[in-house]
């Protein structure tokens, strides 16, 4: 079961927190099509699973220096960052 959410405006990713304590990142584009609407496309789903085993509480996007906090409901707390594509844990506290 979902039990947080949050969306990066500018770089267009939702991040999915879980129950199990798993994080998922959907990267979204938007494409124009012939008829001139747009359809939007799930071009990253990315699956963070290493660092929680209690479910997520708190999702916030730092979208200037495109970084992810996650903090589950036994207060661990990481900082997400992306590097080459991929997001990795950048601290743990």
């Amino acid at each position: 079961m979902v039990t947080a959410i949050s969306y990066d405006h500018l770089n267009q990713i939702f991040a999915l927190g879980f129950e199990s304590g798993g994080l998922k990142l959907l990267k979204l584009e938007e494409t124009l099509n012939e008829n001139n609407t747009y359809t939007l496309e799930i071009v990253t789903n990315e699956n963070l699973n290493d660092a929680h085993s209690a479910p997520i509480k708190i999702l916030s996007w730092n979208t200037q220096h495109e970084k992810l906090l996650s903090l589950d409901e036994e207060g661990l707390m990481v900082v997400w960052t992306e590097s080459d594509d991929i997001f990795e844990e950048e601290m743990i506290n």
